[in-house]
């Protein structure tokens, strides 16, 4: 559970970004307008959030929250 919570601002950001790089606007379901793009955006997906848990705490993103 700590490596979610602690890592969902990392998710967010780069999730976000592939949104944008895709040209959906980053309003309302954003997600799932990004999925309906096809098995390729929830590929991209699956690795930003393995990404995001296994090397968030390595980024400053994924610090934010448990930083001092």
């Amino acid at each position: 559970m700590s490596s979610f919570l602690d890592n969902a601002p990392t998710y967010l950001t780069f999730a976000a970004t592939a949104c944008g790089v895709a040209g959906v606007p980053l309003d309302g379901r954003y997600l799932a307008d990004f999925l309906a793009l096809g098995p390729q955006s929830a590929a991209i997906l699956s690795a930003i959030a393995t990404g995001s848990v296994f090397m968030g705490a390595n980024s400053y993103i994924g610090n934010g929250p448990t930083s001092w």
